[in-house]
C-alpha cells in the first residue's frame, strides 16, 4: 500500500540536510540562485551535534546591539553610528567593533584601536544587563526547533563572537538552557570567528568528533569558521548579512524555520499530506 502518514514524519526525521533544489530568492528586481555547494548530506539528528551562533541567528538582537552601541559611544564622546555601519560592524569581536565605530568606521576604522578595549567592556556590561525576552527573544520558530533536536537525540552547543556572560543570558531569557550543554563567547576561546577555535574547543569540550558537528550562523565568518573545523556549515538568511556576502560561504541558506528543520534533518511543522 501507500505510505503513511506516521512512516512520511519518520523519513523527515531521517531527511538528507540538503534536498537537491534551488532556492529562488527576488530581491530589488533581481533573481539570486542558492545552490548547495554540496548535493547530499545524510543527516541522522541522534548522530549529531548541532552548535549554534546566538545574534542574528537564534535572537532578533539587533535593536539591543544598536542602541547599546550608540548609548557607550555616545557618553564617552564619539559620535553615534548609522544601523547600516552598526550591521556592518557585527563581522567583527565586540572590541574590534567598538575601536573601529570610534575611529570612522565605513570612513576608515581601525579595528586595533586600543579604545576598543574600553569600549567593548563598557558595551558588553550594558548589553548583558538589558538582556530579556522582549529584547533578546529567539526568532519565531526556533526555540522549538533546539527542543526538537534534544528530542530526537541531538546535541547543542552555542558559540557567538560575543562574551560568554551574554551568550548565557540569552539562550537563558529564552528557557532553553538545559537544551545547550556548551555556551561560549569569543572572550572564552583562544580565537573568535572565523579561527575554527572555538568550534573546536565545543567539540572538544562534548567530546564529538568535528565531521559530525553543524554549525548553524548567519555571517560569513561563521561559514568559514565551520568549514575550517571540518563541519557542515548552514547559514539563515534573517540575521545582518547580505546575500551577496553569504556567497560561497555555506553549504546551505535556510530562508525561514521551516527550512531550516529540513536542513538540520528534522520534520517540518507541518508534515506534508
Amino acid at each position: 500500500g501507500g505510505t503513511s502518514q506516521l512512516e512520511k514524519r519518520q523519513v523527515w526525521k531521517c531527511q538528507s540536510l540538503v534536498h537537491k533544489r534551488v532556492r529562488r530568492i527576488n530581491q530589488e528586481g533581481n533573481t539570486y540562485q542558492w545552490q548547495p555547494q554540496k548535493e547530499v548530506y545524510m543527516v541522522e539528528v541522534s548522530e549529531h551535534t548541532f552548535i549554534w551562533d546566538v545574534d542574528g541567528t537564534l535572537a532578533a538582537t539587533t535593536q539591543l546591539g544598536f542602541k547599546g552601541t550608540n548609548a557607550v559611544l555616545k557618553a564617552n564622546g564619539y559620535p553615534e553610528i548609522s544601523q547600516e555601519e552598526y550591521s556592518f560592524g557585527t563581522r567583527y569581536t565586540t572590541p574590534h567593533r567598538l575601536a573601529w565605530h570610534a575611529t570612522g568606521g565605513l570612513n576608515g576604522g581601525d579595528t586595533s584601536a586600543e579604545v576598543g578595549v574600553k569600549l567593548g567592556a563598557e558595551f558588553d556590561e550594558y548589553y548583558v544587563a538589558l538582556v530579556s525576552k522582549e529584547t533578546a527573544g529567539f526568532y519565531p520558530g526556533l526555540a522549538d526547533i533546539c527542543t526538537s533536536i534534544v528530542a530526537a537525540g541531538g546535541r547543542q552547543a552555542a558559540l557567538s563572537n560575543a562574551c560568554g556572560e551574554y551568550v548565557r543570558a540569552v539562550i537563558e531569557a529564552n528557557g532553553v538552557s538545559e537544551s545547550f550543554e556548551v555556551q561560549l563567547g569569543a572572550d572564552e576561546v583562544p580565537a573568535a570567528k572565523p579561527s575554527p577555535d572555538g568550534l573546536l574547543l565545543c567539540a572538544r569540550e562534548m567530546g564529538v568528533d568535528p565531521a559530525k558537528c553543524v554549525y548553524i550562523g548567519d555571517a560569513p565568518s561563521d561559514g568559514k569558521a565551520a568549514r575550517a573545523a571540518g563541519m557542515i556549515a548552514v547559514g539563515v538568511s534573517w540575521g545582518s548579512h547580505s546575500g551577496e556576502a553569504w556567497a560561497g560561504e555555506f553549504d546551505v541558506v535556510a530562508a525561514d524555520a521551516n527550512e531550516l528543520r529540513g536542513a538540520l534533518g528534522l520534520p517540518p511543522v507541518l508534515c506534508p499530506v
